[in-house]
């Protein structure tokens, strides 16, 4: 914008607020009497003269010259009062001295004068200013239509504004686009995650649940328009590449959150389907831990670290059992490891305990931690009823009013003179037994027995062959043994024992009564008995089944003596390690976090309902399962947090908290326009919104408010 009539160009102002002066030396002609102006580029003094009772009073005004749409105008700056007389020149030096004062630059002279006139343009620019703004406000209220305005578009925000924020903060992005992803296919990745944490659904009802959410205007409408087949494709192109995103994303949370991975929690869970999954080999019956046997189900094995992050996980074979997945396992930490970091332990439960797996974990440079079979508790009963060595302690969760006692705990150290003989004890029962067993099968070889004879005992002396192999190895190391007794699984251990004691009683009648009725044949009998042993493991060790092969009168008597030292080992467990560097304490709470595993395999099937699948092709089960690992990982980057500052809570809880914040449009008519103006943000978050966001450092508001003008429909309709 220029102003020409007194050679000077005006733009927008630092002085006044509205226009900035151009240094644009102005000419100095035409001075009257009447009006005194002292032209300083676009400012000047000017003599406002008036007449009041017959006199004549003078009011000198600091005057800026600005162009409007009717042309040249002159806006007041400051009321200088009135002023001594004095010539043309000396107000244009003054004015000039003003302007360049009020522009920022400072007088090496003391000029009273200056400073007085610039105080009264900082005080005017104030009232100016809030005379403005309420004139604004004012004008505008009076042209909107009130009962116009409406809302529209409403949308879910607060959850999908914590999970696409958390995943900004893993840095999910930056690795699909090393991997090659464009923008597109890591928009498709992210909505598939998020769906899994904030509303679990299938990929088709994932389709649906978008448009419902801000979404749309947090990741952009364009990439969010899903077909029926779109996320269906996606999962294909992730099955290829989840090893490498599930390797990056943990060396990136290794080293972003500073992660301790020197221990590492290793679990399994099964997860069943709906439907017959012909087309899935893995779709096996097994051992159900969702209680659904009448389901194919696989086998999820997973390994976290000590912060509840994910290292590693596979899928398994529905009917895989617990003890062969520990070498598979190792193999994935290996690849993942680089063969770097060696000397980690691996805590696993009882069920993953045995010699073999000890042996391997060994054999890769790990430590391990373990709790051993309930059987082996027998062997240390003598330590179990000596009073001397025991340490108690309290497990307290501390809430914020009150304290409460969860669990009492004692545990004791067994001697390692106690753990050498019972080595050496076991080491001698494993070299008698291979040795009565190699006899039998030689000696049936020298008698010409039936081949399936010979080759049965064969093959026993060959599986304890086998067993004597790893006695040897166990009892060249000797483990540090901990014995812990909980007060709180007593009762629990106590209900189990009995509640399967039930069940196999009930089972136990049921052959005996076919047997006795001659519906079992003789060499079936024995079948039976050794799959009751291994349904009903806890129970039956104290139960002697017995068939008289001459009768075929089949027996149960109950061993009372074995029943009660049942009951005395109630509560009680052992854990073993190899680690020699930790304290009894230490050494219970290492064990203890295996409770995390426990706790993710919940927060994958409850919150972020991993199952039922409906999946029916073996490549999508797997992916479908790795969505819901990427979804755990946010979620424990975010309950992490909040342990961080000292909180306790669950995703859940924060997610139905978050769900009131939403995103809308707000429609704002005007009265003397046929244009509308629509603006899409988020509500103004309340103090519990608020209050999460603070914890997570992250912005309160899902997206930058975005304005737009449209015509109105109803002033359409009138023209």
């Amino acid at each position: 914008m220029s102003n020409q009539a007194l050679g000077t160009r005006i733009i927008s102002c630092a002085i006044c607020g509205f226009f900035e002066i151009v240094t644009e030396r102005c000419t100095l002609n035409n001075f009257s009497q009447d009006t005194l102006r002292a032209y300083s580029y676009l400012m000047f003094i000017k003599a406002n003269k008036t007449t009041k009772s017959g006199t004549e009073y003078t009011n000198y005004l600091l005057v800026e010259s600005i162009h409007t749409e009717r042309g040249p105008r002159h806006k007041v700056i400051a009321s200088l009062g009135n002023l001594k007389p004095a010539p043309a020149e000396y107000w244009y030096q003054l004015a000039k001295k003003v302007e360049r004062s009020l522009a920022g630059q400072l007088s090496l002279l003391d000029e009273p004068e200056v400073e007085e006139i610039v105080e009264k343009v900082g005080k005017r620019k104030s009232t100016l200013d809030e005379n403005a703004e309420q004139e604004v406000d004012s004008d505008r209220t009076e042209q909107i239509d009130i009962d116009g305005i409406r809302v529209e578009e409403a949308r879910e925000a607060g959850p999908s504004h914590v999970g696409h924020q958390m995943w900004l903060k893993l840095g999910m992005n930056e690795i699909l686009q090393d991997l090659e992803f464009d923008e597109r296919e890591r928009v498709l990745t992210e909505l598939l995650v998020l769906n899994r944490l904030i509303a679990p659904g299938s990929e088709v009802a994932t389709r649906d649940w978008v448009p419902r959410t801000a979404l749309p205007d947090i990741l952009g409408s364009e990439n969010c328009e899903l077909g029926w087949r779109t996320l269906y494709t996606h999962l294909d192109k992730l099955h290829e590449l989840r090893s490498a995103i599930e390797n990056s994303l943990v060396e990136r949370e290794r080293t972003l959150l500073n992660l301790d991975d020197s221990i590492l929690l290793y679990d399994l869970t099964s997860t069943y389907f709906e439907g017959l999954c012909t087309n899935n080999d893995q779709a096996q019956r097994g051992y159900s831990r969702d209680h659904r046997p009448d389901c194919k189900q696989v086998v999820v094995g997973l390994v976290l670290n000590r912060d509840r992050f994910p290292t590693a996980h596979e899928v398994f074979d529905g009917n895989t059992i617990d003890t062969t997945t520990v070498d598979q396992m190792l193999d994935v930490l290996d690849a993942r490891a680089g063969g770097q970091r060696k000397g980690r332990t691996v805590v696993v439960d009882r069920g993953m305990s045995s010699r073999e797996n000890l042996a391997t974990i060994r054999s890769r440079g790990y430590h391990y931690m373990v709790a051993s079979r309930q059987s082996e508790r027998d062997e240390y009963l003598a330590e179990l009823e000596d009073s001397d060595g025991w340490l108690s302690f309290e497990k307290v969760r501390h809430g914020k009013y009150l304290n409460t006692v969860l669990n009492r705990i004692s545990i004791k150290r067994v001697s390692s003179t106690t753990v050498k003989k019972v080595k050496e004890k076991k080491l001698k029962t494993a070299q008698q037994k291979f040795e009565r067993a190699r006899k039998a099968a030689e000696l049936a070889q020298e008698q010409n027995d039936a081949e399936d004879k010979i080759l049965t005992k064969s093959l026993k002396a060959v599986e304890l062959n086998i067993e004597l192999k790893y006695a040897e190895q166990d009892s060249a190391h000797l483990d540090n043994l901990i014995i812990c007794v909980s007060q709180g699984r007593i009762e629990k251990d106590r209900a189990i024992r009995e509640k399967q004691e039930k069940k196999f009683l009930a089972d136990v009648t049921a052959l005996k009564t076919r047997v006795d009725a001659g519906k079992v044949k003789p060499n079936k009998v024995h079948e039976n008995i050794g799959r009751l042993k291994e349904r009903y493991s806890r129970v039956a060790r104290y139960y002697d089944l017995v068939l008289d092969d001459t009768t075929n009168q089949f027996t149960f008597t109950e061993n009372a003596q074995k029943k009660e030292l049942a009951e005395e080992l109630d509560g009680s467990y052992i854990i073993r390690t190899d680690r020699n560097d930790l304290s009894d304490q230490e050494i219970w709470q290492t064990y203890m976090l295996l409770t995390r595993v426990e706790s993710a395999f919940r927060d994958m099937k409850t919150p972020l309902i991993e199952r039922p699948i409906f999946h029916q092709l073996e490549r999508r089960v797997q992916t479908h399962i790795f969505v819901c690992v990427l979804a755990y990982h946010l979620l424990a980057l975010i309950e992490k947090l909040f342990r961080d500052k000292g909180i306790s809570t669950s995703w859940e809880t924060i997610r139905e908290t978050l769900r009131t914040h939403q995103v809308s449009t707000v429609v704002v008519p005007y009265l003397k326009t046929p244009k509308v103006l629509r603006v899409r943000r988020g509500t103004t978050p309340e103090k519990p919104h608020t209050e999460i966001y603070d914890v997570l450092g992250i912005t309160h508001e899902p997206l930058q408010a975005l304005k737009s003008w449209s015509e109105s429909a109803s002033q359409f309709a009138k023209s």
